[in-house]
């Protein structure tokens, strides 16, 4: 069968064979656009505008609760794709059970660096608080125990140097200062390794131990762009504190454009500033949410945290996912 990439409708010859019930996620190698690829003959099932998911019938979405007679379609005819690549580049189109592994993900290949000049679409739902959260809890209920053991290894290995500087060499200031860079060297690689995790899981696919450094060489671009939002927050902070607040909002999500797209730290921060246009009030009110969930966590004599935070961060990654998804489809349509 043909397959059309919705972002810029280079096709693609696909053996429908190959392609497992559920179907599978593609990435097209011209313009970087992810989307799902259904087998032929399930166009009569409804695709949730908001986060991709299918179903044959309802009036509000099964993941995402989004209710479809509220929102407002970009364009009625963007809902119908030639080869049955259906649903929103890049969103998670059920849960994670339900899409084919890693190595079954029907990738096109080439550069995730999107189309420049992007811009959200105006005036919609920009997603779903609670199918966020609901979403991440079906992720996590189906890997606890990888989740688990992959933060308490992002912990160990942070906390590492600091242990080394404390014990072994307590009184050189050189070694001291060596260990401080080699430790925000790892803090910085494992947060990006979560950060790839979790979006491996919301795009369906497997993630492994390994995934948690496969970012390093990404480390002057997040180091960078950290330096970045950091200073701006600041100085928002101390301009009577809402606009940091509003800066922190704009820019929270440039981590996640360099693992995604391997952006600069200028692109990066301009990528999440981009994405999270419309949605602010949406994502404060988000940002509040995974405050309260991980206080409640620590509350519960701090073990809760060991679901709050792996809930928390596939929310984060969820989150996103769907806005970025969005800015693209707006971009081609």
């Amino acid at each position: 069968m043909i397959v059309i990439c919705p972002g810029c409708g280079k096709e693609y010859s696909f053996d429908e064979g190959s392609l497992p019930a559920a179907g599978a996620m593609g990435r097209c190698k011209a313009c970087g656009t992810r989307f799902r690829i259904d087998r032929p003959g399930q166009e009569e099932q409804i695709t949730c505008p908001a986060c991709g998911f299918k179903q044959v019938d309802g009036s509000a979405c099964l993941t995402c609760g989004l209710v479809f007679d509220k929102y407002k379609p970009r364009d009625e005819e963007q809902a119908e794709t030639p080869s049955g690549a259906t649903g929103r580049p890049g969103a998670a189109g059920s849960i994670p059970a339900a899409l084919p592994p890693a190595e079954e993900e029907k990738t096109f290949g080439g550069s995730m660096s999107g189309p420049r000049g992007l811009k959200p679409p105006p005036d919609e739902i920009r997603f779903s608080l609670g199918g966020s959260f609901r979403f991440a809890w079906t992720v996590v209920k189906g890997n606890f125990l990888f989740l688990l053991a992959v933060l308490l290894l992002a912990m160990i290995i942070s906390s590492i140097p600091d242990v080394l500087g404390r014990i072994l060499f307590a009184d050189s200031v050189p070694a001291r200062l060596l260990l401080l860079f080699v430790s925000v060297f790892l803090q910085s690689v494992v947060t990006m390794g979560l950060v790839r995790v979790s979006l491996l899981f919301v795009d369906g696919r497997e993630a492994t131990f390994s995934d948690l450094f496969a970012c390093a060489s990404l480390f002057p671009a997040y180091f960078l762009a950290s330096v970045l939002y950091g200073l701006m927050v600041v100085f928002g902070m101390l301009l009577l504190v809402v606009p940091g607040i509003i800066l922190a909002i704009k820019y929270m999500f440039y981590s996640y454009a360099v693992v995604d797209r391997e952006l600069g730290p200028v692109e990066s921060l301009k990528r999440s500033s981009t994405i999270t246009s419309g949605a602010k009030l949406e994502l404060f009110m988000f940002i509040l949410l995974v405050l309260c969930a991980n206080i409640a966590g620590a509350l519960a004599l701090g073990i809760g945290m060991f679901v709050s935070i792996p809930v928390t961060m596939i929310a984060l990654a969820y989150v996103y996912r769907t806005l970025d998804s969005q800015v693209e489809e707006s971009a081609a349509a």
